[in-house]
């Protein structure tokens, strides 16, 4: 008797195993500085994950601004499942999130990623992020 109940409990468990990691998968935020707050929740498709994988790959050095945030833009939040692997001369770890960082100022968009120890890095790179933001439905204000 039980016997059949731990395979009943285990049956049960594997039924319900890919909805649970279904229900943790997080959002794609986009968050207006200016605003203060999530402005779009977009889910998290392949293919919005292989974009920012292109723009993770294309690194192209450090964002030496003293000061990262802009005083207006939008930073885009992008959860990474599964993560990827990030190995350069600036970093050498898995990422499993990345924010987008577009300034409506002058600079050209550029990377926030976390280490393992948390500690944030922000990156310049080179891919386009046209595509990216096509499929997130979303329309960037002009650069002022």
């Amino acid at each position: 008797m039980m016997k059949i109940k731990t395979l009943v409990i285990c049956f049960v468990f594997f039924l319900l195993a890919p909805y649970a990691s279904f229900a943790e998968q997080k959002p794609v935020e986009i968050f207006d500085i200016e605003e203060g707050k999530v402005v779009q929740e977009s889910p998290a498709t392949s293919d919005i994950q292989k974009e920012t994988e292109k723009i993770i790959k294309s690194i192209s050095g450090v964002y030496k601004n003293l000061d990262p945030l802009p005083k207006k833009g939008v930073m885009v939040k992008i959860p990474l499942d599964p993560p990827i692997t990030l190995k350069n001369e600036w970093f050498n770890d898995y990422v499993n999130e990345a924010v987008v960082i577009f300034s409506f100022e002058e600079e050209d968009p550029y990377i926030l990623i976390w280490d393992d120890e948390n500690h944030p890095h922000f990156y310049t790179f080179k891919a386009p992020t046209e595509k990216l933001i096509k499929l997130l439905k979303y329309q960037l204000k002009e650069k002022q």
